[in-house]
């Protein structure tokens, strides 16, 4: 072959990957292929995991189990997924691969181990587990051992989330009858930081992708809303079209959220820009429930 081919073949290849992106579907909610979407939808008797990719096709189970299945948790770096399963009277953790394969039971235990979530490289678990008691957060290494208490303070603290820089863990506190946000250091837990101050029900928090801000589900006892809350401490609400939105997700790329809400008899998906808007519906068709929303890059196969 030719010097001038072999440097003209050379080309396309380093150009390929921009070129496959450039010509990926362009609508509302559209990424690269590398992108998944995760979510628990009940369609069934059970609640399972379930899969999409960003402009809304190859809709999927990612595994079908006789059991409930929620709370999916992507660690981007190895491709696996952590999941909460309701089984024999008892929430327990387990993972699987992004093909669902390779299904691994994490803990075995007759208390509740719920809403998992990654350490960025992998390494590492958190969850909420009412094992002493009160719920508290603990931590464990990503094939179950190494299991150690976070939290100890016997109040009830949940919804934990990793931070995707790895420095902190966010989590939702129960104090004196009103739920905030909070945050800890990962590799220091102490004393929690307190992030929102009001008599709302602050719940489902989830990380920007710069591990500057926080989305979170609220509720002012009159209605129900998202809000955005960074560095200054000042929340943003996003009231447009978000009055009955939960379990909020941020795209890889920052720009839109990604939340459910009731439609009719059932419920179904959204986007938002962050900066606020008009909510658009996501191209998939309405589930009977649907829960914990995840919007990830998933590894690359090349």
């Amino acid at each position: 072959m030719s010097r001038t081919c072999t440097m003209g073949l050379l080309a396309v290849l380093v150009m390929l990957p921009a070129l496959l992106v450039m010509l990926a579907p362009n609508r509302v909610g559209a990424g690269p292929l590398s992108e998944v979407i995760l979510f628990a939808a009940k369609t069934d008797r059970y609640t399972q995991i379930q899969m999409v990719r960003p402009d809304g096709r190859d809709l999927g189970f990612l595994i079908r189990l006789r059991g409930y299945c929620r709370q999916p948790d992507l660690c981007s770096r190895t491709g696996l997924v952590v999941f909460a399963v309701y089984e024999h009277g008892s929430w327990n953790l387990y993972r699987v691969d992004l093909s669902g394969r390779n299904l691994q039971r994490l803990t075995s235990s007759p208390s509740d181990d719920r809403h998992p979530s990654w350490s960025p490289d992998g390494t590492r678990i958190v969850f909420e587990t009412n094992r002493w008691g009160a719920e508290e957060l603990a931590i464990m290494k990503a094939d179950g051992t190494d299991l150690r208490r976070l939290t100890s303070d016997q109040t009830i603290n949940r919804f934990p989330t990793w931070s995707p820089d790895g420095s902190r863990i966010a989590f939702v506190g129960w104090r004196q009858g009103s739920s905030d946000l909070y945050t800890t250091p990962a590799e220091n837990p102490g004393r929690a930081t307190r992030i929102t101050r009001n008599f709302y029900a602050d719940v489902t928090p989830a990380w920007s992708p710069d591990s500057r801000h926080l989305v979170y589900g609220s509720w002012n006892h009159l209605r129900g809303f998202l809000a955005v809350i960074g560095p200054e401490g000042v929340p943003r609400r996003l009231l447009q079209g978000t009055e009955s939105a939960s379990y909020p997700a941020w795209s890889p790329d920052g720009r839109q959220l990604l939340f459910t809400a009731r439609t009719g008899n059932g419920a179904a998906l959204y986007t938002v820009p962050v900066e606020g808007g008009s909510p658009e519906l996501f191209p998939t068709p309405p589930f009977t429930e649907v829960y914990d929303l995840v919007w990830k890059r998933r590894p690359l196969p090349w």
